[in-house]
């Protein structure tokens, strides 16, 4: 799939997004909310909240109806304590059909996930998964065995081959973002924002996991692409109001640069930043 094909994927998941508190607005809407900001411009800012850089990206792909994921969830979560790592909870729906509808599944998640087994030429979904950096896949149930993956990795950008920060300024989330040199292999960079609620507890009534109440940390509620760009100084100043659509709680944002095949498959992760959205 290409680039463009993924946007048109991505918008056709997101209007079967099931979790109702917080629906996304569409890619057309988003478009005409972007505001590519020059230099000396105005800011208005009544309050700012800085970006923290961190060195490491940890993505889930899990479910509350597979009975194998809560013990990934608990690795997540003691991964988020760490001040270099975002850790994300990426919701599928796939196993919907077991029983329990998971409040937090959409096909859109199921979707990164699915092209990320292209990229490490799976030949099956599986939950729990976790992908590393964007760099590597495992199980990701032991602590220890993810904590030697990032120990061997090394941190994300220690090139210095991206640029990426954010801020909170006054009613807009502004995002600074550029590339010293392009991707090789005709690869594209990629500006991708994610919202997350930054814990959830869910009482599970059907399905594997029945009788449980289950603790999640940092489940995405939406997950977009900005921008894919050729790498030139870019700035993006996009309103809160289209990330929490006026929700209030304990929310998060994240912002990375990934690099992107010409046919839709996720690699690196070059540069991430996170900021919190808390109303």
């Amino acid at each position: 799939m290409h680039v463009s094909g993924i946007l048109e994927s991505v918008e056709i998941a997101r209007s079967k997004v099931k979790h109702t508190a917080r629906t996304p607005v569409s890619i057309s809407m988003l478009a005409l909310m972007l505001t590519l900001t020059g230099p000396g411009r105005a800011e208005g800012i009544d309050q700012t909240i800085a970006s923290t850089k961190v060195d490491h990206v940890v993505e889930l792909f899990t479910s509350q109806g597979c009975s194998s994921c809560p013990q990934a969830e608990t690795v997540l979560s003691k991964l988020s304590e760490e001040a270099d790592v975002l850790a994300l909870a990426y919701h599928v729906d796939y196993w919907d059909y077991i029983g329990w509808r998971d409040t937090y599944g959409s096909s859109q998640n199921t979707a990164r996930q699915q092209a990320y087994g292209k990229r490490f030429n799976l030949s099956t979904l599986f939950t729990p998964q976790m992908v590393i950096d964007g760099q590597q896949q495992m199980v990701g149930a032991e602590y220890e065995s993810v904590a030697e993956v990032l120990d061997d990795l090394g941190p994300i950008g220690s090139g210095g081959s991206a640029s990426l920060s954010a801020r909170i300024a006054g009613d807009n989330l502004k995002i600074r973002a550029s590339m010293k040199e392009p991707v090789d292999n005709g690869s594209l960079p990629v500006l991708i924002v994610v919202t997350y609620d930054k814990s959830s507890k869910t009482q599970i009534t059907q399905g594997e996991n029945l009788g449980e109440t289950l603790t999640e940390t940092n489940p995405v509620r939406d997950w977009r692409i900005l921008s894919a760009w050729s790498g030139e100084p870019m700035k993006i100043s996009l309103p809160i109001s289209t990330l929490t659509n006026g929700a209030s709680g304990e929310n998060g944002c994240a912002v990375f640069i990934q690099v992107m095949s010409r046919t839709g498959e996720p690699g690196p992760i070059l540069s991430a930043a996170r900021v919190d959205l808390d109303q």
